[in-house]
């Protein structure tokens, strides 16, 4: 899967205490999500280690037709339809531009950092860098008749991305909270941020 596993374990133990992990099975598929990423992955091309952190806070996962939100204090039932849907077709079915990382950064407060985002067309998007940093294609095992995923497109609020075995979002916000970004974003508008390291 296209998921570094370490930056995957640490956004499940996060949702964990907050009370939005939730997980669900929908034939095939299992879906992992919290209120900022999801990820649905065929259930046979979940490596051992995310099913293992899994399992280690809440126990069994769910058989098919089950979704649940966990935290602390036990597993809530919620009903699969009411999930937003995220599929391997999520990806293919999204039209328009893609999107990638850039080089800019912005620290929101003592530790929260956020990655621009660019479009095809210029426009750009702020995501948590952690939770953006869960987006691995480094890790595809290709060995397994994994591709690799193609470039990120937006549906919705949520960047997309998607491969023949799992479909992964994250959420991308078009305005910043704070004055000062959005000061900043206006004055990029239309700037490449993913220039190219040349000499002049």
């Amino acid at each position: 899967m296209f998921v570094n596993e370490s930056a995957l374990k640490k956004q499940i133990k996060k949702a964990y205490k907050a009370g939005q992990l939730t997980v669900a099975r929908n034939g095939e598929m299992l879906y992992i999500a919290s209120c900022s990423w999801a990820i649905s992955i065929d259930k046979e091309a979940v490596p051992n280690k995310t099913k293992a952190a899994l399992i280690e806070l809440i126990g069994e996962l769910p058989v098919n037709g089950e979704a649940f939100t966990y935290s602390a204090e036990g597993a809530q039932s919620v009903m699969p339809e009411t999930l937003r849907e995220l599929d391997l077709d999520t990806y293919y079915d999204t039209a328009g531009q893609t999107y990638e990382a850039t080089r800019v950064f912005v620290q929101n407060s003592a530790t929260a950092v956020g990655i621009y985002i660019q479009g095809d067309d210029l426009s750009h998007y702020i995501a948590s860098k952690e939770v953006f940093d869960m987006y691995s294609p480094e890790s595809v095992d290709m060995s397994l008749g994994e591709e690799m995923p193609e470039k990120a497109k937006m549906n919705g609020p949520f960047l997309v991305w998607g491969n023949n075995v799992m479909a992964m979002e994250i959420l991308a916000i078009p305005s910043p909270r704070w004055s000062g970004e959005k000061a900043f974003l206006r004055s990029v508008d239309g700037i490449d941020l993913n220039w190219m390291f040349t000499e002049e």
